[in-house]
């Protein structure tokens, strides 16, 4: 099955400036409460509560094996309860490499020391 998906901002506050318009298929993930989609060169996944999307993290590679955290994002009302921790771990059983990217904000460089 495929899947039509319109970006992290827009599956989780409904608004996305720059829509993605790739076809996806959904992958497998260890938790009926994790949702991932890829295109195969991006990867989605995506915490549920109570059938709403609440967090996500978007996660880039090339191989298949090795992967960079290209944006991570948690609906204000949900943040510091551990949900992108979450999905960053689940990101992590996918990949033999998680890495952060380089080019980090304030929050970026915050969440990447607190999940290393």
């Amino acid at each position: 099955m495929e899947y039509r998906s319109v970006g992290l901002e827009g599956i989780l506050v409904d608004q996305s400036q720059y829509p993605y318009v790739g076809k996806e298929r959904k992958v497998r993930t260890s938790s009926k409460d994790i949702k991932c989609f890829s295109d195969g060169e991006s990867y989605r996944f995506l915490l549920m509560k109570d059938g709403i999307a609440v967090s996500g993290i978007q996660l880039m590679t090339r191989d298949g094996i090795e992967a960079v955290v290209a944006n991570v994002y948690t609906l204000e009302g949900e943040r510091r309860k551990g949900y992108a921790r979450t999905l960053f771990n689940e990101a992590k059983k996918r990949f033999n490499s998680v890495e952060h990217s380089r080019n980090l904000g304030e929050l970026g460089r915050a969440f990447a020391g607190s999940v290393n």
